[in-house]
C-alpha cells in the first residue's frame, strides 16, 4: 500500500507546526491525529505536539527541548536518544515550508488515511464474500459490501460531499 502514503507531506506538516506554532497546529489538528501519519517517528512527534499545545499559551512555538520534554511525559522517554531520531527532529526545525500550504498538505494526509482505512474495509468485504456458501440470496451477498461500507461511512462521518 505504498501508494497511500506521502512521507514528504507528513514531514512538511510537522515542519510547519515547528515553524508557525499554534497557528499551524490549529489548522492541522482539525484534520489530523497521530494515526494520520504513517511513519512511527512522525506519529510520536505529532503526539508531542498535541501535548505541547495542550499546555501552551496562544502564540507559543515548540522547539526541540519542548518535544523532548513532551516525549517523556507521554511515555516515549528515550525515543529521541537515538542519533537518527535527533537528526530527523532537527531537520524538521530547519525544513522550509510555506504557511499557506500546511492545511492543504494536512488535508492530503487525511484523505490518504481515509483511503487506507477504506482499503482495509475492502479486505474485510473480501473475507466476508469468501465465506459465501451459495445458499445466500443475491441481495444478501450485495448487503455484505453495502453494510460494511455504510458502516464505514458512518464511522468516518461521511455525508456524501
Amino acid at each position: 500500500m505504498e501508494k497511500l502514503v506521502d512521507v514528504g507531506s507528513e514531514r512538511a506538516v510537522l515542519a510547519g507546526i515547528f515553524t508557525y506554532g499554534s497557528r499551524a497546529y490549529v489548522e492541522v489538528d482539525e484534520l489530523c491525529h497521530p494515526h494520520t501519519f504513517t511513519v512511527d517517528s512522525n506519529q510520536i512527534i505529532y503526539k508531542c505536539f498535541q501535548y505541547f499545545f495542550m499546555e501552551a499559551k496562544e502564540g507559543d512555538r515548540p522547539d526541540i527541548a519542548s518535544i523532548y520534554a513532551a516525549s517523556k511525559v507521554i511515555g516515549h522517554e528515550g525515543f529521541f536518544d537515538n542519533a537518527d531520531e535527533k537528526k530527523y527532529l532537527r531537520s524538521l526545525v530547519n525544513f522550509p515550508v510555506n504557511a499557506e500550504s500546511i492545511r492543504k498538505l494536512a488535508g492530503r494526509l487525511r484523505k490518504l488515511e481515509f483511503a487506507r482505512e477504506l482499503y482495509n474495509e475492502a479486505i474485510l468485504v473480501q473475507q466476508d464474500v469468501g465465506n459465501i456458501t451459495g445458499d445466500e440470496s443475491i441481495g444478501k451477498i450485495l448487503s455484505l459490501a453495502e453494510d460494511r461500507f455504510t458502516g464505514f461511512a458512518d464511522r468516518m462521518g461521511v455525508t456524501g460531499d
